[in-house]
Formats: C-alpha cells, sequence, structure tokens
C-alpha cells in the first residue's frame, strides 16, 4: 500500500512539474511578445516555441495559449503588411493565411474562455434562472476588439489570395469575414455591414469555390448571396454554370425563374431555360404566354420571335413556324439562328416536297425543288457568314450545293 502511494505521489509530482513547464513557455512567449520591437523571425521563432503547449494535456484547452497565439500571428501579419506598405516585396500568401490563422486561434480561445465565479467557500456560484454554475470571461473582450479591428483586412485578404490563384485561401479568408460579422460581438458592437455587402462576400466566395471545382460548396455560396439580397446578374449566371456542371436541371430552371423575375430581358439565357423546360414538360400553354409577355414589353428582340418559333414548330410543325422566324430576321437581320431556322425551313420543304411527290424525278424534280434551294442558301449563307463554325449551317449548306451543283462553293466549304 505504501509503495502504491509513493508511485502516486511520484506521478502527481511529475504531472505538475509538466504543467508548469508548460505554463513557463506560456510565461515566456509572453515576455517576448512584451518588446516592441520584435521582428518577424522572432514572432515566428515564438509560436513555434508555444507549439508545444498548444497541444500539451495541461495547457491545450487553455483560452490563454491559444490567445497569446492569435496575438502572435496577428503580429506576424502587421509585420509583413508594414513591410510591403514600405515597398518591399513579401510573400503574400504567407501574409494572409497568417492573418486567416489568427483567426482560428482566436476562435479557438473565445470557446475555451470561461471562467467558474467561485462564492466566498470556493464554491460555484449558480444562476438562478437556468440553475447552471455561473461563469465569466477573462479574455474574450480583449480577442473580440482585436477581431474586429481586422475585419476589412479579412476582405483584402481574400481578394489578394484569390488573385493570386489561391483559390482555398482566399475562401478561408472570405470565410472568417463572413463569420465576424454574424457573431455576437459583431452586433453588439454595431460592425455588422449591409446585408448586400455580406452577400457579396458570400458571392467572392462562390467564385473561389468554382474556381476550385467545389461546385457544391460554389452553389450554396451564391445561394447564400442572393438570400442577403446580393442579386447582381452575375451571381445568377456563375450559379447556372455551376449547376449545369452538377446537372441538377431542376436547379437550374429554378435559378433561371429567380434570374428573369430580376434581370428580365437582360440575357435571353434566362427565358430560353425557362422556355425549354416548359416544351420538356409539354406544357405548350405556359411557354406562349411567358413569350407573349415577353415580346409585349420588348417587340424588337428578334430571339423572342425564334422561340416562339420553335413552339409552333414542335405543335404545329415548320411551315407553321416559318412566319415567326421570318419576322426574326425582319427585326434583327444579324441574329444567325433566325437566319439558319428560316433557311432551315425552306431546306425542309423542299425535301418534304420530294417525299411527297414519289413519281416526280429528274429535271422536273430539279424544277420544282431547286428554287426552293436557293430560297434556302439566302438565309443559310446569311447564317454562316454571321456564324462560320456552326455544324447545323454547314451540313445543310454542304448538301445543297452539291444538290444544286455548286463545285466552287462546296469545294470552298470543305477547306
Amino acid at each position: 500500500m505504501r509503495l502504491t502511494r509513493l508511485k502516486l505521489l511520484i506521478c502527481l509530482m511529475g504531472l505538475a512539474l509538466s504543467a508548469s513547464a508548460q505554463q513557463q513557455i506560456i510565461d515566456g512567449v509572453k515576455r517576448t511578445l512584451s518588446d516592441l520591437s520584435v521582428s518577424v523571425n522572432t514572432y515566428k521563432a515564438a509560436l513555434s516555441r508555444l507549439k508545444p503547449a498548444m497541444t500539451h494535456e495541461t495547457t491545450k484547452d487553455k483560452a490563454e495559449t491559444w490567445w497569446i497565439a492569435g496575438k502572435i500571428a496577428f503580429g506576424i501579419y502587421d509585420k509583413l503588411q508594414h513591410t510591403r506598405a514600405v515597398g518591399t516585396k513579401v510573400d503574400e500568401k504567407e501574409m494572409c493565411t497568417m492573418l486567416t490563422q489568427a483567426y482560428g486561434y482566436c476562435k479557438k480561445a473565445l470557446s475555451l474562455d470561461s471562467v467558474p465565479e467561485l462564492n466566498r467557500n470556493g464554491t460555484p456560484k449558480i444562476d438562478s434562472k437556468t440553475h447552471k454554475p455561473k461563469v465569466k470571461t477573462k479574455y474574450s473582450g480583449d480577442i473580440t476588439t482585436k477581431v474586429l479591428d481586422y475585419l476589412v483586412d479579412f476582405s483584402s485578404a481574400g481578394g489578394d489570395l484569390y488573385n493570386s490563384g489561391n483559390w482555398s485561401e482566399a475562401y478561408d479568408a472570405w470565410e472568417a469575414y463572413h463569420e465576424i460579422v454574424l457573431s455576437h460581438y459583431a452586433r453588439a458592437k454595431h460592425k455588422v455591414p449591409a446585408d448586400s455587402v455580406i452577400g457579396k462576400m458570400r458571392f467572392y466566395q462562390g467564385l473561389a469555390m468554382f474556381q476550385s471545382q467545389d461546385y457544391h460548396k460554389a452553389h450554396q455560396c451564391f445561394s447564400d448571396a442572393r438570400i442577403y439580397n446580393y442579386k447582381q446578374k452575375a451571381v445568377f449566371d456563375n450559379d447556372l454554370n455551376v449547376l449545369v456542371k452538377l446537372g441538377d436541371t431542376t436547379e437550374v430552371v429554378n435559378v433561371a425563374h429567380e434570374a428573369y423575375q430580376i434581370h428580365g430581358g437582360a440575357d435571353i439565357q434566362y427565358i430560353r431555360i425557362l422556355i425549354n423546360d416548359f416544351l420538356n414538360k409539354q406544357d405548350y400553354h405556359s411557354a406562349t404566354q411567358m413569350l407573349d409577355q415577353a415580346i409585349a414589353k420588348d417587340p424588337e428582340n428578334a430571339e423572342y420571335y425564334n422561340l416562339k418559333g420553335n413552339i409552333v414548330e414542335q405543335q404545329s410543325g415548320y411551315e407553321k413556324a416559318l412566319p415567326l422566324y421570318k419576322k426574326a430576321v425582319e427585326t434583327d437581320a444579324y441574329f444567325a439562328m433566325g437566319q439558319y431556322d428560316v433557311g432551315r425551313c425552306y431546306y425542309l420543304r423542299a425535301l418534304d416536297y420530294g417525299k411527297s411527290h414519289p413519281r416526280i424525278s429528274g429535271i422536273r424534280l430539279a424544277n420544282e425543288v431547286n428554287p426552293i434551294y436557293r430560297s434556302a442558301l439566302i438565309y443559310l449563307e446569311a447564317a454562316y457568314d454571321l456564324e462560320p463554325n456552326n455544324p447545323d449551317v454547314i451540313r445543310i449548306l454542304k448538301d445543297i450545293y452539291y444538290k444544286l451543283g455548286y463545285g466552287s462553293k462546296l469545294q470552298e466549304l470543305e477547306r
């Protein structure tokens, strides 16, 4: 029994000595930080000396340990930023990520900063409302003040990291900004910016995640940006790109609908997505109604007539749609898709004539269909001039040139 007690006493003495050693490390680092002339290398050495205390059982759960680490990291950031400000080149990635690291240390310190309130006899004070022990903080006031002082820096650091291609690190810097402005201490000190500013930062985070190919996280950020009332066209456009990569067609339609309500005719892709969705569901009435409303608001938009032609063609065939395609090119002669669709309709008319008159052939058939092919060429060649890489236009032109015997034009097209 006496031997067991002796072993226990030795173990307790060892723990006490170990805890004392870790506290001595912390106290030594604190003395280093009190020197106003401390350099970047001195800060880095201090952080290295502190590392054992950040993992040791006796000090890793102390708020003081992490608060000191935060102050060191902020100090390194400050020194590097000052060096850059006077024109000396620094490692900007190191500088900016050190700022994010500082926030991480402070965040950890805040989570640990609770000291039990004691009665005179040493027993814990009990809250009369919650019936739980009362706690007070020792470092939180200084920590939150420090973090808020760097609020703008987190935003700028995210921009620097993004511009240098460090997408993930940029996201982290803006995430720190996002967490800080939504914190209770930011609200208490009236440091919360307008929702649209928060949304803008969320949008930037989405761009960073898009570049990192983390499309799920990018979509979440773009969605959050709109929740915070940042609804610029770029937010919708980037979100649509992300959703296409994810293959989420349902959400593509939802985002396009939201974009169309806000930006309307600023981009034809929104209504095109919605119309295609209606057509896929064979809801021709809703598709036509939406286009009629769009045409009423903007009668000079050629694409609206062309889209309506697509609807009519699906319902009643290309002959019924042809007047709408013609209306599109009459409205805008430089609208390539409209030129292609008119030419395509004439091409189909010529083909269908031959199919519906099987007993006619040779010169007699050529006399009937060649004028139709030549009518098609007027529009298809215009479409080719506007979009020379459109494979559908090239395919039909080749066939018509062959049928009409336009060898030189066919050779030119095949070059």
